[in-house]
């Protein structure tokens, strides 16, 4: 009995990641964090993904990230910048779902996940005083939601996540936004 359950477990597993593909996009981000997340800032975003499981003909499952690398848009700080990391679970449908997935004209993902989100602050203290660096951090559940679709030939996309803090921040929260550009749509 266990070598047919283990049998039918490793054909299951194994059936569902032999649908696996990579897909990844590019683009520019703005994060606003409010509350006692108190970050504007501006940057790049970079969003691998591996969908590991597909569903009926244009749908899949992707577990994944949108990295981004961003700098300050306060006035205060003399230089600061931002990294975020948040972790995913997407469902992604019709366009750019999967790199086979080009043909619809659009399409979408809705996601939630935990995320990381660091901010580097060097602040200038006043003439003879120099300057002092903080970290600033905030992580915490996200959902994220986005379209896909076609401009000309070409594939790109937009996301919007929401960020809860818990920690240091709680009650915090982070709000981004995004601009995607989808590789191997075309």
């Amino acid at each position: 009995m266990k070598f047919k359950l283990t049998f039918i477990f490793t054909l299951a597993i194994s059936t569902a990641f032999s649908q696996g593909s990579f897909s990844h996009a590019v683009g520019i981000a703005g994060y606003l964090g409010t509350r006692e997340a108190s970050s504007q800032s501006i940057g790049g975003t970079y969003s691998p993904r591996y969908n590991f499981l597909s569903f009926a003909e244009s749908s899949t499952l992707s577990v994944g990230t949108h990295l981004g690398l961003a700098f300050s848009l306060n006035n205060r700080d003399v230089s600061n910048f931002t990294y975020h990391v948040p972790i995913v679970l997407e469902y992604n449908f019709g366009h750019a779902s999967s790199t086979s997935n080009s043909e619809k004209k659009s399409g979408g993902f809705i996601g939630v996940g935990y995320s990381f989100e660091s901010t580097h602050v060097t602040r200038y203290l006043g003439y003879g005083l120099g300057s002092i660096t903080t970290e600033e951090t905030i992580q915490g559940p996200m959902a994220n939601v986005g379209m896909r679709f076609k401009i000309a030939k070409e594939s790109f996309g937009i996301r919007a996540s929401y960020l809860y803090g818990t920690g240091d921040l709680e009650g915090g929260y982070m709000i981004s936004f995004g601009f995607q550009y989808n590789f191997g749509m075309n």
